[in-house]
């Protein structure tokens, strides 16, 4: 019986077992996969809402991009919204 530690976050793992280190191979493969972060949105839909964003300070599409967006782009919107909400105070 084989056993493997497969990392999914800094201080996180998956264990999982198997018979062969054939089979420990594809079980990694499956669970990296599914941990594996999307590409987000593509450079032509990122740009003109993060230059509007700088711009004009504003979110209109904030649920495209926190359900789309890379972990960065996500990051990014908030830091945007913390920007904003200070400003105001």
């Amino acid at each position: 019986m084989y056993k493997a530690h497969i990392p999914t976050e800094q201080y996180g793992f998956v264990e999982v077992e198997a018979e062969t280190p054939e089979e420990i191979f594809a079980k990694y493969l499956e669970v990296a996969r599914l941990f594996q972060e999307g590409d987000g949105l593509n450079d032509k839909e990122w740009s003109p809402i993060r230059n509007r964003c700088y711009k004009e300070i504003s979110i209109e599409d904030w649920e495209t991009i926190m359900e789309k967006g890379s972990r960065q782009q996500k990051w990014f919107i908030n830091q945007l919204k913390l920007a904003q909400k200070n400003g105001r105070n």
